[in-house]
């Protein structure tokens, strides 16, 4: 009789002999188990204001995408503007107290962030502010839209 190996007769991989030695990640499909992970990333952002976070304004109206990167723990790298736009007529949406919306000031009590700081003048970043006027909830300006669209590469 033929000698077989005991591996055609048990068909259990640990009785193969002459098998490859395979990474953590080939048996487990975790990704905390990846060596040599890309650490430079690219991601594409798209805003319009009105937002609820300064970072956020920031990257739409200076197009500062350093603060994209910093706002996910990484540094900037590089970033192409693919679309960064005024729209007149066209909405900020509704923005809540806190929120930054682009175009002349709806409020009184709104502070000033970036701009040209002429209240009636639409170049303007406005954060509203309701515990120094109170113009309501939800508010919808109807001015101006400011909206940006880039790659941005972070690591």
């Amino acid at each position: 009789t033929p000698s077989l190996a005991a591996v055609a007769t048990s068909g259990s991989y640990g009785d193969l002999s002459g098998t490859p030695s395979l990474a953590a990640v080939a048996t487990s499909g975790s990704y905390n188990d990846l060596a040599d992970v890309p650490t430079r990333t690219t991601h594409y952002f798209v805003g319009s204001t009105a937002t609820p976070t300064e970072w956020q304004a920031d990257v739409i109206f200076n197009q500062n995408y350093t603060r994209f990167c910093e706002a996910i723990g990484k540094s900037f790298v590089s970033a192409q503007t693919l679309q960064s736009h005024y729209t007149p007529g066209e909405t900020n949406g509704f923005y809540y107290d806190g929120w930054y919306y682009t175009g002349h000031r709806a409020c009184d009590g709104d502070a000033h962030v970036w701009g040209n700081g002429d209240p009636g003048n639409d170049y303007n970043v406005w954060r509203y502010d309701r515990s120094v006027v109170d113009c309501g909830c939800c508010l919808n300006s109807g001015q101006w839209a400011m909206e940006t669209a880039a790659l941005i590469t972070c690591e």
